[in-house]
């Protein structure tokens, strides 16, 4: 494969436990390597040091592109190439089945390679069994797949980013002369190329009266009949953030319809954000409520939990995932709480 981004160099954990111990340009960095918390440092391939940062460029998405110093000599059936960058050394290996290049040693030139933590004079002690104990390990590639998997994942949002924006643009076009204007798209499926997977329905009701809100209506349903798996709500929920990012803003009505109202500066407003994030290829993220909500007392810590959206006294659906106390009460809900009738008090 000419360009692949998943074999870029990338450091193994032991090294970034053992040989990087300083030139950190973050030092939160160091204090999560401490704690153990690799997936907070995803992707490894970016972080900021100057020999991984090095490394990357010297082994990156295009194997034609690839510039290390040369190979190391003298390590008999071991094959490493060389890193340098200012004081830092590296030793990168190819792994021959997959392709992934691995950064599995790295040190300092001291002492014009005198001294004993020379990054030569180590790689002159190693014997076979310590250079093989540096290659990756079973973690490191589960990091790797998930770090690919992500990868996988970001090159779909961006593309249903794309997709959006320019059904966008399209019911802006038909608004104009309508006043029920609908489009959609196809979703390919990430592990299928070239085969539907999911396809969208957006439907765009104006306001009857000048300054009221539109009504916006999106149908997210599978091609054929594939399940409505993980992945297949991670992609619904991302074409819903593309929409309208405000989490409290969607109303579900069934599987794969939802509701929501807008205002008559909406597309202009979506499509040049949109305009913006595709060309950073930058995602979307969703945006928490504004406002506490009045829910059922029964459902908030299941729901918290679980993760399940709970349906407010105002209408309203979110999951309780945010500190209530930092948040202004809604006012409809308010409104409506206090309209309930008084509770009569026990007997005793």
């Amino acid at each position: 494969m000419m360009n692949d981004p998943d074999r870029q160099a990338r450091p193994t954990l032991r090294m970034l436990q053992e040989d990087l111990t300083s030139g950190w340009r973050d030092p939160r960095i160091e204090r999560i390597i401490a704690a153990g918390d690799y997936t907070s440092l995803h992707p490894l391939t970016e972080l900021a040091h100057p020999l991984i940062q090095k490394a990357g460029g010297c082994f990156g998405p295009n194997r034609q592109d690839d510039n290390p110093v040369g190979p190391i000599l003298g390590l008999n059936e071991f094959r490493l190439w060389e890193i340098k960058t200012s004081h830092w050394r590296g030793a990168v290996w190819i792994d021959p089945s997959s392709g992934v290049c691995w950064l599995i040693a790295g040190g300092l030139a001291k002492g014009q390679h005198l001294d004993f933590d020379d990054f030569y004079q180590r790689l002159s002690r190693a014997d076979r069994r310590t250079i093989q104990s540096w290659k990756p390990t079973e973690v490191d590639w589960i990091l790797w797949k998930r770090e690919k998997a992500a990868r996988a994942l970001s090159k779909v949002y961006l593309e249903i980013q794309r997709s959006v924006v320019e059904m966008l643009r399209s019911l802006r076009k038909g608004s104009l002369v309508a006043s029920e204007v609908s489009a959609g798209f196809l979703i390919e499926d990430p592990r299928n190329p070239g085969q539907p997977y999911i396809k969208v329905r957006v439907e765009l009701e104006k306001a009857v009266v000048s300054g009221g809100l539109d009504d916006l209506s999106v149908e997210i349903d599978p091609v054929g009949t594939p399940p409505r798996d993980s992945l297949f709500r991670r992609i619904e929920q991302q074409v819903l953030v593309s929409l309208q990012p405000r989490q409290q803003s969607w109303d579900p009505f069934g599987e794969g319809l939802f509701y929501t109202c807008v205002g008559e500066e909406f597309l202009d407003q979506r499509i040049k954000a949109l305009d913006q994030l595709v060309s950073d290829e930058a995602i979307e993220n969703s945006l928490p409520g504004d406002f506490r909500h009045y829910i059922h007392k029964n459902s908030v810590f299941s729901n918290t939990v679980n993760g399940v959206a709970s349906k407010s006294m105002c209408g309203v659906y979110f999951v309780p995932n945010q500190d209530h106390e930092k948040l202004q009460t809604c006012p409809r809900c308010m409104e409506e709480y206090q309209a309930l009738p008084a509770v009569p008090p026990s007997n005793p």
